[in-house]
């Protein structure tokens, strides 16, 4: 058997070195660098017996640059909601094969992972060198959808507040239509009276959509919708017209067109049947409301009612003590006393007689 002694020239690119043992009869080479260029490798081979070596022998090899494999994509940190797309792109060779689930060989492959993952990619160059790269992708879970709360209001009602749930530490996002991309409230409990300008004043319906957004910005896989009503409540109407009463006259039941409400006001003396004493209200202009409830809203309807100042009362003096009774009467234009009770011989007045002045008796 013959010694072999394999050497590399000087010259060779960087990284490139052959694997020990180097006095067998075969060697292998190996460059660990990305230069390319030739490597020379030399062996002598000398007969251990007599000791003489042959003429070195040589072997000139081409190394190919290796290709150097990365992935970009087109989020910065490579971190995605559930069902949401990412691009990758891999440079640094001529073909490229992926291992995403229909093993693309383009340079760039759009995915949509279910859940955290790695990509891989495998780069060759025109000469047949490989080099892989990875890119690690980070999947977040998406928040459940939102839990709404619809809202019926009667008109001319102050607010209309719809409601929404998210998951704690979760956010709210309404929008005035299912495809908007304009965020209209922030706030779990929206307003769209005093935040959507909606008149409150008009019967209408008014739909509103929402979506849960965690602190990662994913967002609930689903709008869910909320419902404003805005309904107006039974027409009402007081059936008795606008009266003027003398301050002592005999009071009115008002009426409405609707039976069951409630009356209020000055003079009202019976809040069920609409009562109404010209007395107990005073002199003066009374504004008297009807209010009926149809078992959702409040309607109301108003009538005004005068009361104007009587002419003075009989006033009646020096009885029983002095045995004479004075009745003193201001004729005026109402003409329209109090009624007083008719004394009697107990009442120690001396004669009781009536006199009629043709608007009321009038007992001395």
């Amino acid at each position: 058997s013959y010694d072999y002694e394999w050497s590399l020239q000087a010259g060779a690119p960087a990284g490139t070195s052959l694997i020990a043992p180097l006095d067998a009869d075969n060697v292998i080479m190996q460059t660990t660098g990305t230069d390319s260029g030739t490597a020379t490798v030399l062996l002598t081979v000398t007969d251990p017996v007599s000791g003489c070596s042959s003429a070195v022998d040589e072997v000139t090899i081409t190394i190919n640059a290796k290709p150097v494999a990365s992935i970009t994509t087109d989020d910065i940190d490579n971190v995605v909601c559930e069902g949401d797309d990412i691009e990758l792109t891999a440079s640094g060779g001529g073909s490229y094969e992926w291992d995403d689930a229909s093993s693309s060989t383009t340079a760039m492959i759009t995915v949509t992972p279910a859940s955290s993952r790695v990509y891989n990619v495998t780069v060759t160059s025109s000469d047949g060198c490989l080099d892989t790269a990875s890119v690690d992708i980070t999947v977040n879970p998406l928040p459940n959808a939102p839990i709404t709360t619809d809202n019926s209001i009667c008109v001319g009602s102050a607010t209309g507040i719809l409601e929404a749930e998210c998951s704690a530490g979760v956010g709210v996002q309404w929008f005035a239509t299912l495809a908007s991309t304009t965020v209209i409230s922030t706030n779990a409990s929206f307003d769209p009276i005093d935040e959507d300008g909606v008149d409150e004043n008009v019967a209408a319906t008014h739909d509103y959509y929402v979506e849960c957004v965690d602190a990662n910005g994913c967002v609930s896989s689903a709008r869910a919708k909320a419902t404003l009503t805005i309904t107006d409540g039974a027409v009402v109407n007081i059936t008795t017209a606008s009266m003027t009463f003398c301050e002592y006259e005999d009071g009115i039941d008002i009426q409405a067109d609707l039976a069951g409400g409630t009356w209020s006001g000055a003079g009202i003396t019976n809040n069920a049947t609409g009562a109404f004493d010209p007395e107990t209200a005073g002199v003066g202009v009374h504004t008297i409301t009807y209010s009926y409830f149809d078992g959702t809203c409040t309607t109301n309807d108003t009538v005004e009612m005068t009361v104007e100042e009587d002419d003075v009362a009989p006033i009646v003096a020096n009885c029983p003590d002095s045995g004479t009774l004075t009745v003193s009467v201001d004729p005026g234009t109402c003409n329209y006393f109090k009624s007083f009770t008719e004394p009697t011989a107990t009442d120690d007045c001396g004669e009781v007689t009536m006199a009629t002045t043709g608007v009321q008796n009038f007992y001395i």
